[in-house]
């Protein structure tokens, strides 16, 4: 099941991105709150990884109304603290 995917966004998406992003797409179960991301090396110590296919359920939890919107994010920049706890 393919998801909507804000024009812009969509137009970036040929050749082997493309084809990248439909299989991601494929794994998702749109009925569960789910992610796909890659890893990205910023510099020679620093690696993270990048949202490239989410769920709309995924989307919702981080206040997106719209996968696309999360999609290209950093996970790092995405981790929600519990304030009471202080756990993530």
């Amino acid at each position: 099941m393919q998801h909507a995917v804000c024009p812009s966004r969509k137009a970036e998406r040929y050749g082997p991105e493309k084809q990248r992003y439909e299989v991601f797409q494929a794994l998702l179960d749109p009925r569960e709150a789910m992610t796909v991301a890659v890893r990205v090396q910023l510099s020679p110590s620093v690696i993270d990884t990048r949202i490239v296919a989410a769920t709309p359920r995924a989307a919702a939890l981080y206040g997106y109304n719209d996968p696309a919107e999360l999609e290209g994010q950093f996970t790092t920049k995405k981790v929600v603290v519990n304030a009471s706890s202080g756990t993530l």
